[in-house]
């Protein structure tokens, strides 16, 4: 009887061990290398489904006047973006742009956007397989909106101290931001709502996002806009600190106009990479005006508190709150 008790204590054992180890295997190996496969998604354009919380200094300019290719113009545009998470899948969001134009002669113009305001986030909807398995799709499910504040001046035209340069200069910076124009128009209040749908597989992502705003030029002689925006974006990772990225798209005016220019942007595509290092994602990016074919350059200096996924668990990280 004492053999069979002292043989039953060491089976029993002998299973807690292995079950252990079972579990140990799950949580810091296939699970961590799904987690690394899969950072936190980080994009200046397309809205955040799972409502983490970012910050984002975003710079992007070009060096020709979008009328007259052959004038020297430098157009840059800087902003100040974050995302605040209030819960799971939801975060106040708010934008601050900035608009630098220096045409060449001419007189340099620096000079504040239109504020941004709103709230962003969504769902992720894991499809039946192997939670452990890098092939199991995942989709995703976004919805926004946003408030864009009146708060852009009108900018002076001019070319030494008399004759009218050949392009508005707030548009011209709106043309660098072809999905998003509607920061650097003057004194235009614009109603964005946001649907996205994508999908995850392996190290691919993919994913559509469209918005139909309308918008009022806030003056005496209020003009009304309706503003059209789609973009596609396609991703992959090969390696769990490097994601290469194409986005495509633009913002199309429905109706309308702006002080009597029409706001419909050439289609854009965006070609760049995106770090994942902690808690810090830069990416540096080249956008080409299909147009006019005329490059656009741009640094996205990105950081994030986020939440991990283990399997179709989520857990939380020392960065997560």
């Amino acid at each position: 009887m004492h053999r069979a008790s002292l043989l039953a204590v060491v089976l029993l054992g002998a299973s807690a061990s292995a079950y252990a180890q079972t579990d140990q295997d799950f949580e810091f190996g296939s699970a961590n290398d799904l987690v690394s496969l899969r950072p936190p998604f980080v994009s200046v354009d397309t809205l955040d489904p799972h409502g983490y919380s970012r910050f984002h200094l975003t710079t992007r300019g070009a060096f020709s006047d979008p009328v007259d290719v052959q004038r020297e113009t430098v157009r840059w545009a800087f902003e100040l973006s974050t995302a605040l998470r209030l819960t799971d899948g939801l975060a106040i969001v708010a934008a601050l742009p900035f608009g630098a134009y220096a045409p060449k002669p001419g007189v340099n113009e620096f000079f504040i956007g239109n504020f941004k305001l709103g709230l962003a986030g969504g769902f992720d909807v894991a499809l039946p397989g192997d939670p452990r398995s890098r092939n199991r799709p995942h989709l995703t499910f976004g919805f926004g909106f946003d408030v864009y504040a009146p708060t852009a001046p009108e900018v002076p035209r001019a070319i030494g101290f008399a004759l009218e340069a050949p392009t508005d200069p707030m548009h011209a910076i709106a043309s660098i931001r072809s999905y998003d124009p509607e920061l650097y128009v003057t004194r235009l209040m614009t109603f964005r709502p946001r649907f996205q749908a994508g999908v995850s597989v392996n190290v691919f992502t993919g994913l559509v996002e469209l918005s139909l705003a309308p918008a009022f030029t806030a003056q005496r002689d209020a003009e009304f806009l309706m503003m059209f925006h789609w973009l596609v974006h396609l991703a992959v990772q090969p390696v769990s600190a490097i994601e290469p990225y194409l986005q495509l798209g633009n913002t199309i005016a429905v109706t309308g106009e702006a002080a009597g220019v029409d706001l419909t942007q050439p289609v854009q595509l965006t070609i760049g990479a995106r770090g994942h290092f902690g808690p810090v994602s830069p990416a540096l990016f080249l956008a080409i005006d299909l147009a006019e074919g005329l490059p656009i350059v741009g640094i996205d200096l990105a950081g994030i508190l986020y939440r991990q996924e283990r399997g179709v668990a989520r857990g939380d990280d020392d960065l997560g709150f």
